[in-house]
């Protein structure tokens, strides 16, 4: 019953289908021999699917995308779990930088302390970045500049006061412009170590015309290394943006660009469906909270339930890698 009622219409319809073909009918109440008529029972679902001939297919997989066929070749994949995740770098601190958009409410060490208790390896620090209308660009540089040297001298201090092994790389949400340049420049862009690139205004724009906003973005300069939350999108509040995804994906195979899973339950984006499409593409991952609070942090769990519904390993999750090798990844552009 429990695989019955966990499967979707169209996997169990598939299932039956392979099951017939072996003489079996399954229902809610278990196998049934045809010839015979007698029902087989079982105690787990692991011992279900082996009574078919087939390994255990996770219930996140259960949508007929080729699952069944997958489990018939034995090339199902190993899904990600949460205890894969090495870090989390899409984290929005109280650090008043004067930014285009919200604050986060805790302290950068308040995040480093959850993280240690998180057993992560590194954290990310991606405040948005300072806002564009309020701001020369001479101010926005030196901004830039005072936080890289405020984190370092709180590491410092956390460092020697707690003796914890969490590293931190310093980086920054940085808005998509509707015309696609970048809302920081090159010269505030030397005080980061990447960005995560990120829509959050003209949401409504033409297809033709979004897409090549995005594109634009992931090429503007070497440092883009996520584009964070891809869509938009808001649950039950605002549709993500309408763009040419191929495109899209193409690009950022190309500049080797880590697409977000953002974890946050309002967003829950890149949606399943295109992280299905984008593994077929052979494109990366990054899951990652968008915290701005450090209970926050604890919605991890919500991006990997979105990448293994997508056939998400741990190889296609770059916050997955030990901090040494994220960060060598990290920073391959700059």
């Amino acid at each position: 019953m429990l695989q019955y009622f966990t499967g979707s219409k169209n996997h169990n319809i598939a299932l039956r289908s392979f099951a017939l073909s072996k003489g079996l009918s399954l229902s809610e109440y278990g196998i049934k021999h045809v010839r015979t008529g007698k029902i087989d029972t079982y105690a787990t679902e692991e011992a279900f699917y082996n009574a078919l001939g087939l390994p255990y297919i996770p219930p996140e997989l259960r949508e007929d995308k080729g699952e069944i066929q997958a489990a018939i070749r034995g090339s199902l994949p190993k899904l990600v779990d949460i205890k894969d995740v090495m870090g989390d770098v899409h984290l929005h601190t109280d650090y008043n930088l004067e930014p285009s958009h919200d604050l986060g409410m805790d302290s950068f060490t308040a995040l480093l302390d959850r993280a240690a208790e998180l057993h992560y390896e590194y954290i990310g620090l991606s405040d948005h970045n300072p806002s564009i209308t309020n701001h020369s660009e001479k101010q926005i540089v030196a901004i830039m500049k005072r936080r890289k040297e405020y984190y370092e001298q709180q590491y410092s201090s956390w460092e020697k006061k707690t003796h914890k092994r969490v590293k931190y790389v310093l980086m920054c949400e940085v808005d998509i412009l509707p015309d696609g340049k970048l809302a920081l420049s090159d010269a505030a862009l030397e005080y980061v170590d990447a960005v995560i690139a990120s829509v959050h205004s003209s949401f409504t724009q033409e297809r033709r015309i979004v897409t090549k906003r995005i594109v634009r973005a992931i090429e503007s300069n070497p440092k883009v290394r996520i584009l964070g939350h891809p869509t938009g999108r808001l649950l039950s509040k605002r549709e993500g943006i309408d763009a040419d995804w191929g495109e899209v994906f193409r690009a950022c195979k190309t500049h080797d660009i880590a697409l977000e899973i953002n974890s946050y339950p309002d967003r829950l984006d890149l949606p399943d469906t295109l992280v299905f499409d984008a593994i077929k593409s052979g494109l990366r991952f990054c899951i990652n909270t968008d915290s701005h609070a450090a209970d926050h942090m604890n919605l991890m769990q919500y991006g990997v339930s979105v990448a293994r519904r997508g056939w998400a390993t741990k190889d296609d999750i770059v916050n997955t890698l030990s901090y040494n090798k994220f960060k060598s990844w990290l920073l391959k552009g700059a």
